[in-house]
């Protein structure tokens, strides 16, 4: 057996005592060690394969997840995953399906944080009906700005801007004097479809904060849990006042998990290949768009940016030009554009104007939470300290008490 690969579930968390079993059993221990002689599977890729199934008897992961954690973490071909996971199932798995199921619902019942849905976007509803109508009607313009003329056109009647008569004359008009050119069959299925989304502002309106409220409850209820699964442990506060949490644990929730990791360095490829550190200004404004209200850009897109532009020592200097900041400000509400105009042209080199800039840039425009957005923006801060910029070392702090990243400024 390589050294590290383990056949028990050491866990301080429910597991159901036929799974612990199976786990630890010669039979289990034997069909895993075919499978990974019969697919070169030696060393640490052999244990990754153990690590992947007993995420499955944990309840980490639902088991017909397995092919996908095989296929991700080992590198193996769809069929090759596919091939695996039938050998296990025929030998090992097949009799506890269900108790595996419960597993998986005890597990999610305990760590909700694990699956909560993606944050909903924080969407203009008329925007929102606006891609609605564009998707329905089924035109494709390969021209960009023909695309968003189109587009354009929907918005502004959703908006009461334009009439029934002037949406219809802008979607029939020529090209050439600045309409779409489209047929009356085509304009007169599009205006159908515009009108019922003009209909239904209200409800959009009412849906997108139903979606918000919803998210929130969720986070909060996996909040509730997390503590609740840390008192438990034992991690509450000692009697000698010590804290909950320790630097192994700000280390694990720093680090994000796997996908994170992979998303980020796809990202930096990305952008590396994308020019130097001249454009590095451009790409990062190429995610902060040109007005408040539009859809958040990717939190993982904008940490790379940004700490991109920190380790060239570009973001420093991007802070005092005006052009680069009044475009990242606009997506801020007035008076939180206004208070960190007023701290940044202060001093743009200082601990609260980077601080400022970084908190509104993560909340305003990549839409994540104040917890959320010191974990990330720990990265930009790391990557200032490694350009040199040690005056931005203390940004952010680890809650030991809480088990949270927090702005310390």
């Amino acid at each position: 057996m390589p050294e590290g690969v383990n056949y028990s579930l050491n866990t301080d968390e429910y597991v159901l005592p036929e799974l612990r079993a199976s786990f630890a059993s010669d039979e289990f221990r034997t069909a895993l060690d075919i499978i990974a002689h019969d697919y070169d599977l030696e060393g640490e890729r052999k244990k990754m394969l153990v690590d992947i199934v007993r995420s499955a008897y944990v309840g980490q992961i639902a088991d017909d997840e397995i092919p996908d954690q095989i296929m991700g973490k080992l590198e193996m071909t769809v069929g090759q995953s596919l091939e695996i996971y039938a050998d296990m199932y025929a030998d090992v798995l097949d009799d506890l399906e269900e108790q595996l199921e419960d597993q998986h619902t005890l597990y999610m019942n305990e760590h909700p944080e694990e699956f909560l849905p993606p944050r909903p976007e924080k969407r203009d509803p008329h925007e929102a009906l606006a891609d609605e109508v564009v998707a329905k009607s089924g035109v494709s313009l390969d021209d960009g700005r023909m695309s968003k003329r189109f587009y354009d056109i929907v918005l502004s009647y959703i908006k009461d801007v334009r009439d029934d008569a002037e949406m219809k004359r802008m979607f029939t008009k020529p090209l050439k004097t600045g309409g779409l050119g489209l047929e009356e069959d085509k304009t007169a299925t599009i205006v159908l479809f515009a009108k019922e989304a003009k209909n239904k502002v209200e409800e959009k309106k009412a849906q997108i904060k139903d979606e918000q409220e919803e998210y929130e409850r969720l986070l909060q209820v996996a909040k509730e849990r997390k503590h609740e699964r840390a008192e438990k442990a034992g991690r509450s506060d000692s009697a000698e006042g010590g804290p909950k949490y320790s630097k192994d644990d700000a280390r694990r929730i720093f680090a994000g998990s796997t996908e994170e990791r992979e998303a980020l360095k796809g990202y930096v490829t990305k952008y590396a290949a994308s020019g130097g550190p001249e454009e590095l200004g451009d790409i990062v404004l190429g995610l902060v768009g040109e007005a408040e209200g539009e859809k958040v850009a990717d939190p993982l897109a904008v940490t790379a940016g940004l700490s991109m532009m920190a380790n060239s020592g570009k973001l420093g200097e991007a802070l005092a030009d005006k052009k680069f900041r009044e475009a990242v400000l606009s997506r801020f509400p007035e008076d939180a554009a206004h208070q960190a105009r007023q701290k940044i042209m202060a001093d743009p080199q200082n601990e609260a104007s980077m601080s400022v800039f970084l908190q509104g840039f993560y909340h305003w425009i990549a839409g994540v939470s104040e917890e959320e957005s010191a974990r990330l923006g720990l990265r930009v801060v790391k990557a200032l300290q490694k350009s040199g910029q040690a005056q931005y070392a203390q940004l952010v702090a680890f809650d030991m008490d809480n088990g949270i990243f927090v702005w310390a400024k």
